[in-house]
């Protein structure tokens, strides 16, 4: 390890004795650390000035460089043709580890090419620049924080190996030059909890990846661009379609920030995976070219609040599309009535409801937290809102329990509906408990009642339960049958907790218990 002295914070590598230094202290050492501290009357630079030659050290040696200041890498990184050597490179630039603070601005700036051959490539600082310069390693890490990322036309990175990821964590990047990581992955971070724009149309401020530098990215490894903290991604009008990147490209935020899709709709090569620690909207089409997977609501940030899904697009050149929500209480709005392809909602975890359209909504039972409407399958749903519209339920052929709780609102199969008009039980024998207060009830014929603004149908008995409760029959020849206290059966309905019958129009006829009735 070799710390600079106060008086002489700058080196020079590259002058030959230098270089044979150097090599002589990697060929006894598996690893080097070239050190400048915050003291002395210069900046606290390192710079490579010549080319390197690493021949004839051992390969898997790792040279670091800790720069108070900047990283200048000025002479070409290399080895002779005959050698099988390899070197792992370590650039920290804006550095505190020769002591005091670090200078705060300092980058790292590749100005000349690195060939590290099956080595790997790590880099921190408040920013760093690749000029004319190509960078050639197994597996790649950047770290500049929330500083800026350049890469120039006539440079770019290329990761090879079964090792060879790339990471990169940025406020931004700048990708006029070529990013190739081959079959293995490239994960960008937006650092200091920016968001990212994912497109043509991108803001100041935020990590941005136009259509013009997604073109300079090739490989068929998996493409994920994450947002942490607030950060959110906007993909607006993404064209990969003539792409050389075929991966799966994967869009996670992680915290409060949400994913939208805008605007312009976006074409991809590959499939595409999303998970949005918040909210996920759907507000332009898109066409993946392979399978995709649709998650919201998974951050520690969602809490119990969860989050929401909206559907204001379609999704084309696939069958089918599940959208899962995390743990906490997540909603899933589908403002169309035929949305493209079938969907299935998946509230997975919480207390999680379903918002339909405003027009006139059919929704079919088949199990607990389980049904369609509209083209939407859904599970594991504990809310289901009709909103405006004549909106009508029908249940499972099983017997169904049905509890009324308000105008408009009853519960059934672990679902509470609002804003629903009609209810149809369907085949078995299904009951229906209406509320605690005075509830009225018209019978509209056979199995069918109107309560609390729901037309309800096939049903078998009703529990008026508390309160004061009055059944209109009728307008027919009613034939009711009363069983005991409060309870009466007529139109196939078994009435309880009843205080009032109204046969209405028609010639109606009681017939009273067995026992001692008093009339």
């Amino acid at each position: 390890s070799f710390q600079s002295s106060t008086d002489d914070t700058v080196l020079l590598i590259g002058s030959s004795t230098d270089a044979t230094t150097l090599l002589g202290t990697l060929n006894n050492n598996a690893t080097v650390t070239i050190t400048t501290g915050a003291s002395g009357t210069q900046a606290g630079n390192i710079t490579l000035v010549d080319a390197f030659d690493y021949t004839s050290i051992p390969s898997g040696r790792t040279l670091v460089l800790n720069a108070h200041n900047d990283i200048n890498i000025n002479g070409l990184i290399f080895r002779g043709t005959s050698s099988l050597n390899s070197l792992n490179l370590v650039l920290n630039a804006n550095s505190a580890a020769g002591g005091g603070t670090a200078s705060g601005t300092g980058g790292v700036y590749l100005n000349s090419s690195i060939y590290l051959y099956g080595g790997s490539f790590t880099a921190t600082g408040a920013q760093m620049t690749q000029g004319v310069a190509g960078l050639y390693a197994t597996g790649v890490t950047i770290n500049v924080g929330a500083g800026n990322l350049y890469i120039s036309g006539n440079g770019g990175i290329t990761s090879t190996g079964s090792a060879g990821d790339v990471n990169i964590q940025s406020g931004d990047i700048d990708l006029a030059g070529w990013l190739d990581a081959g079959t293995n992955a490239i994960n960008i971070t937006a650092g200091g909890g920016r968001s990212i724009g994912f497109g043509p149309a991108t803001a100041p401020g935020m990590l941005s990846l136009s259509n013009a530098e997604l073109l300079q990215i090739s490989g068929s490894g998996p493409l994920t661009l994450t947002a942490t903290g607030a950060g959110a991604i906007n993909v607006d009008g993404v064209a990969l379609g003539q792409a050389a990147f075929g991966g799966v490209i994967r869009l996670n935020t992680t915290g409060s920030g949400a994913i939208s899709f805008l605007n312009t709709p976006s074409i991809f090569i590959g499939g595409l995976e999303v998970t949005s620690g918040a909210d996920l909207t759907i507000g332009a089409n898109i066409t993946p070219g392979g399978p995709i997977t649709l998650g919201f609501g998974r951050s520690a940030a969602a809490g119990a609040t969860g989050g929401t899904f909206t559907l204001n697009a379609d999704i084309l050149g696939v069958s089918a599309v599940t959208a899962t929500g995390g743990v906490g209480n997540d909603t899933f709005v589908f403002p169309t009535t035929s949305p493209t392809p079938l969907f299935t909602a998946d509230g997975s975890g919480g207390t999680d409801t379903l918002i339909l359209t405003t027009g006139n909504d059919a929704v079919t039972v088949t199990g607990v937290g389980q049904g369609s409407t509209n083209k939407v399958s859904f599970v594991n749903i504990e809310a289901v809102d009709a909103g405006a519209g004549s909106d009508a339920v029908t249940l499972t052929a099983g017997n169904d329990a049905i509890t009324v709780t308000g105008a408009g609102q009853a519960t059934a199969s672990g679902i509470a509906f609002s804003n629903i008009e009609a209810m149809d039980a369907g085949a078995g024998s299904d009951t229906v408990t209406l509320t605690a207060g005075n509830d009225a009830v018209t019978v509209t014929g056979v199995g069918q009642a109107t309560t609390n603004g729901i037309a309800l149908s096939n049903i078998e008995a009703v529990d008026a339960g508390a309160g004061s409760d009055a059944v209109t029959l009728t307008a027919g020849n009613d034939v009711i049958t009363v069983t005991g206290a409060g309870q009466a059966t007529a139109s196939g309905i078994a009435f309880s907790n009843i205080e009032a019958v109204d046969a209405g129009a028609g010639s109606d006829a009681v017939t009273l218990t067995a026992g001692n009735d008093a009339i």
